[in-house]
């Protein structure tokens, strides 16, 4: 029995191997005006399996594919609706405040998930070409997202053309995206990044109080 169970557990990490080992290919084309429209398509191993999405005139289709089988499966695009009892806006917002990641921030912590943004950035061999116009309520996100789009520009494979509009909302985007990765390296960053000590600071101490708060619930 100890052998079977061995054998299953080879198994089962040669496969979990394999699905981390193969390359993952996605390519995503689409637009945004007073709809979005786009059309995605993702391959594993070469096409082995792949999952082709699209979305126009407020209906979706899926079609999976495994061994160059096929099939479509179509469904209209549903809104977001807001929970009862759910609060929103502001209120809900400041209630959150103190959990907001920006109280965290610090200069160890900005050059860590930069560096490993960069990392990420490179293993993921992104194509990206974006143009339009945007705009936001607030002129000073406008403005830092104008600065944003600036830096990625000068980045190699990367066509940015977006002109910022100050005088409120705006959104006319349209683009491509174009990436091919390997799953264990990416999972390698995410991993490296999520045990560096300034992000490690974030988390550890909640994994801590809530076991304390279970330990003081359970003896009380």
């Amino acid at each position: 029995m100890t052998q079977v169970l061995i054998y299953v557990l080879i198994a089962l990490a040669a496969l979990l191997g394999v699905i981390l080992l193969a390359p993952v290919h996605i390519d995503f084309r689409g637009e945004y005006a007073q709809t979005l429209s786009f059309h995605g398509r993702l391959r594993w191993a070469g096409g082995l399996l792949s999952l082709d999405l699209k979305h126009h005139h407020g209906k979706l289709e899926l079609t999976p594919g495994c061994l160059g089988l096929k099939k479509t499966f179509k469904k209209a695009a549903e809104g977001k609706k807001q929970p009862d009892g759910q609060e929103s806006g502001p209120d809900k917002r400041r209630k959150g405040q103190s959990d907001s990641p920006l109280s965290f921030l610090n200069l160890r912590l900005l050059a860590a998930v930069n560096k490993s943004i960069r990392r990420l950035l490179r293993a993921l061999h992104l194509k990206v070409k974006l143009s339009g116009v945007y705009g936001f309520d607030d002129p000073s996100l406008t403005g830092f997202v104008l600065g944003v789009m600036t830096a990625l520009g000068t980045v190699k494979n990367y066509s940015i053309d977006l002109k910022p509009e100050f005088a409120g909302e705006a959104v006319d985007l349209r683009g491509w995206i174009q990436t091919w990765f390997i799953p264990f390296h990416i999972l390698f960053i995410v991993l490296g990044l999520i045990l560096k000590r300034p992000v490690r600071a974030i988390w550890w101490p909640k994994i801590k109080n809530s076991k304390k708060h279970k330990e003081a619930v359970q003896y009380a």
